[in-house]
């Protein structure tokens, strides 16, 4: 009898398994600029990690108790936004002016890059806006030596007499002026010829002859300083200046698939009934 009561309670004795529960985390990385990011969750009671993936880029993770770190790479750009000062560069620009009058910034633009950029220095600048320096130099020139002859009447006879002209020469051309001195003649010849009176007064000069000769003449001659100063103004500008772009943005979905120390799922395996009668009859 103790032997049937024993098979009897094995009869109904049933398998039992506890498995357990894999459960699943969703980790969203917002859209930013950062294409590489990291984020730490806290999962209570965690036990272990089963698999992490993305939706995009490289992913890992580091556990550590309850915290796991998600790190995040990689991934493909996702959304983008306008950046007005994507790129930079330094702008430069000079300002000249008749008058020292400037802006303490100049507005820059290149057609790309825009900016305000401030006055670093300023300067002025004097020039010859007209006319030329003094100048000398020596010149040559031709002219005339001419030499008047005079018969003067003293009271019984007459005295010779002679006067001339043309032994300087005034120059004047091409700005240039001055007096040149007698250098050389040639051959002269008569241009009047005239006689005394048959009654002469006492003192009187009575012109008989003009002699001209061809003269050249030379010396130095000089124009003056002519020119006209003004003055010009500057002013250098220098700063920052930049140009329009699009930055990338990025954004992620991580699947954490783990298991934690929560109650595991419980299966009971229930025997047949056939075999409980089986077990049975063998018993009687």
């Amino acid at each position: 009898m103790a032997i049937s009561i024993a098979m009897l309670i094995q009869g109904f004795l049933t398998p039992v398994s506890a498995t357990p529960v894999t459960k699943t985390m969703t980790i969203e990385f917002e859209e930013t600029l950062q294409q590489s990011r990291s984020k730490t969750v806290t999962i209570p009671n965690l036990k272990s990690i089963e698999l992490v993936n993305t939706n995009t880029g490289i992913v890992s993770h580091l556990m550590s108790g309850e915290n796991v770190t998600i790190n995040i790479s990689g991934g493909s750009v996702t959304g983008t936004q306008p950046n007005p000062t994507k790129y930079s560069k330094t702008g430069t620009y000079t300002s000249a002016s008749s008058y020292n009058s400037f802006l303490s910034t100049y507005p820059y633009s290149d057609g790309q890059y825009l900016g305000s950029i401030p006055k670093v220095n300023s300067y002025s600048q004097t020039y010859v806006s007209s006319g030329l320096p003094a100048d000398s130099k020596t010149v040559t020139a031709s002219g005339t030596f001419t030499v008047n002859t005079y018969n003067v009447w003293n009271g019984s006879s007459f005295d010779y007499d002679t006067t001339s002209s043309g032994s300087t020469y005034s120059y004047n051309s091409g700005g240039y002026s001055g007096i040149l001195s007698l250098t050389g003649m040639s051959d002269g010849h008569d241009t009047y010829t005239g006689s005394t009176p048959t009654n002469p007064i006492v003192g009187g000069r009575y012109l008989t002859q003009i002699t001209q000769y061809t003269a050249t003449y030379s010396g130095n001659v000089s124009k003056p300083d002519t020119r006209v100063y003004s003055t010009m103004y500057y002013a250098d500008y220098s700063g920052i200046v930049y140009a329009p772009g699009v930055d990338n943005l990025y954004s992620y979905t991580v699947t954490l698939s783990y298991i934690d120390n929560s109650d595991p799922t419980i299966t009971t395996t229930l025997p047949s009934e056939n075999s409980y009668f089986s077990k049975l009859n063998s018993a009687q």
